[in-house]
């Protein structure tokens, strides 16, 4: 064959990375329901619930929507690079993950540890995000594997990027507060449709997770975060029933 006469087309099946995966041997799969793939809601009560997506993310620049069809109290979606994770056995704040945490949509505080929407990354809550409204939002996640970055915005507007670990796969997940009303959609646009202002925050200076707070941090038995003067945000972790419409009655 004459090589400059042929053409080759190279056809990428991403569709894993963005098919959530629900073994059925794990016990998460008694309360989350998978709706033509992308698609999560809780079947039944149940403790908070990690869910990761069947493939992950290893080389390229991807960018994702989490669409927040209804938050029933705090979530977390983002990255996590430890796939035992997933399941009820680690809570959203001891994640080994880089997350936009939605805040206590229903109740929000001041507090990016417990109550308002922030970063939280390795461990800490990084910078405040803004909260997320129970219906409607949708959170954009951007991810340059190569470069070691990541950017999260919220219905197109950047709040902000920090560093990811480079050379390790990563899963995309998201962590339901296990309420019967939890409904989020996972979708993946071409990177083309991710705001400028992301795609310029994975180039520009990226915030430092170690300069966060401990998501640990526990004052008088609630969370607290340094000079907000709050800790009346003291709700434990697997306190996760915020939504006064939520009857416990399956719809």
């Amino acid at each position: 064959l004459d090589p400059a006469g042929v053409e080759l087309l190279m056809i990428v099946d991403e569709s894993r990375m963005t098919t959530w995966a629900v073994p059925p041997s794990q016990p998460a799969c008694d309360v989350v329901l998978v709706e033509r793939d992308r698609h999560l809601k809780c079947r039944q009560r149940g403790p908070p619930l990690t869910v990761l997506t069947a493939e992950p993310l290893r080389r390229g620049v991807h960018y994702f929507q989490f669409v927040m069809h209804h938050t029933s109290d705090e979530q977390w979606c983002g990255l996590v690079q430890d796939s035992s994770q997933a399941g009820t056995a680690v809570p959203g704040r001891r994640l080994r993950a880089w997350a936009y945490y939605t805040g206590r949509v229903w109740r929000p505080g001041v507090s990016p540890v417990d109550g308002h929407g922030a970063l939280h990354a390795e461990g800490k809550a990084v910078a405040k995000f803004q909260t997320l409204a129970p219906e409607g939002d949708v959170i954009g996640m951007l991810a340059d594997m190569g470069a070691g970055a990541i950017a999260f915005d919220l219905n197109g507007v950047l709040q902000g990027a920090c560093p990811i670990p480079r050379g390790a796969p990563l899963w995309v997940f998201s962590t339901l507060s296990g309420t019967l009303r939890d409904h989020l959609e996972l979708r993946k646009p071409s990177v083309n449709e991710a705001p400028s202002e992301s795609l310029a925050a994975l180039g520009g200076p990226l915030l430092d997770p170690a300069s966060g707070h401990s998501l640990s941090f526990h004052p008088f038995g609630g969370h607290a975060w340094p000079g907000s003067g709050d800790d009346e945000n003291s709700d434990d972790d697997d306190d996760v029933d915020g939504d006064p419409s939520d009857s416990g009655e399956d719809e």
